[in-house]
């Protein structure tokens, strides 16, 4: 579910939507792509291949016909893309066929491909436009991929930078203010803590998002009006604190777990 103040994917030409965890993005990106009409598919990009399989689910699940999108990984696609034009992005065939792939390599000779807009002609036919999901997660190879495909189809790309997880020294995590929010201007906030809603705690997902909020405004906490779904575990610094902290882990989830939970 959505709210129908939320933005509109197939209306961005470029640009970034913000979403907090449990917000509903998933559900934005597959209501976009219900939606989609067009003659060419749209291009959905992520970073993981679990990421994939969730999205794949969600668009089973609400009917997306695959004729509306293509989804895969950013390193996924720029494999297919260098290995489709080997010569002119010419890199080193190991990079892709050894028994681990140089994934910095590998961005790389797509990222210039792209930048050379050698293939500029080939996306263009090929895709409606572009979606990229947790883009908090995007290396500096990864944003520069997505950079010059956007100067080629419509792009909207969609995360959180307070969710960042991934960030390797061969290849750092592209700055949210220099690099994203400087190309993708803001087009739009998801502000409604679904998840928490359908789980019939909706104070308590607002609760989050207002902490949230103090954490990005660099403010402080408060700790002493907490909702009923918190537990404050004080540490006082004695042989006690250890034990309190392992009990604190081994809480268990409310309901059954499941690998992967169908929520938004």
């Amino acid at each position: 579910m959505t709210s129908s103040d939320d933005p509109d994917l197939l209306a961005i030409d470029r640009g970034l939507v913000v979403s907090a965890a449990g917000c509903g993005k998933t559900q934005l990106i597959t209501n976009a792509v219900v939606r989609h009409a067009g003659p060419k598919p749209i291009l959905i990009l992520t970073h993981t291949n679990a990421g994939v399989a969730a999205l794949r689910n969600r668009l089973d699940k609400e009917g997306a016909s695959r004729k509306n999108y293509r989804l895969a990984t950013i390193d996924g696609w720029a494999i297919r893309l260098i290995s489709t034009f080997p010569v002119r992005s010419g890199h080193d065939a190991a990079i892709v066929e050894g028994q681990r792939p140089n994934y910095p390599a590998i961005r790389e000779a797509a990222l210039k491909l792209l930048a050379a807009q050698h293939v500029s002609d080939v996306i263009e036919a090929s895709y409606a436009r572009l979606l990229v999901d947790e883009y908090q997660d995007c290396s500096i190879r990864q944003h520069g991929i997505v950079y010059y495909a956007s100067h080629v189809v419509p792009t909207c790309v969609v995360g959180d930078p307070m969710q960042a997880i991934f960030g390797f020294g061969n290849d750092p995590l592209a700055g949210w203010e220099k690099h994203v929010c400087s190309h993708f201007p803001l087009a739009g906030e998801l502000r409604k803590p679904w998840r928490w809603v359908n789980a019939g705690t909706e104070k308590f997902g607002q609760w989050l998002l207002d902490v949230r909020d103090r954490l990005v405004a660099s403010q402080p906490i408060s700790l002493t009006a907490l909702p009923q779904e918190v537990e404050l575990v004080v540490l006082d610094g004695s042989n006690d604190d250890r034990q309190k902290q392992l009990l604190a882990c081994r809480v268990k989830p409310p309901g059954q777990y499941r690998f992967c939970p169908d929520y938004r």
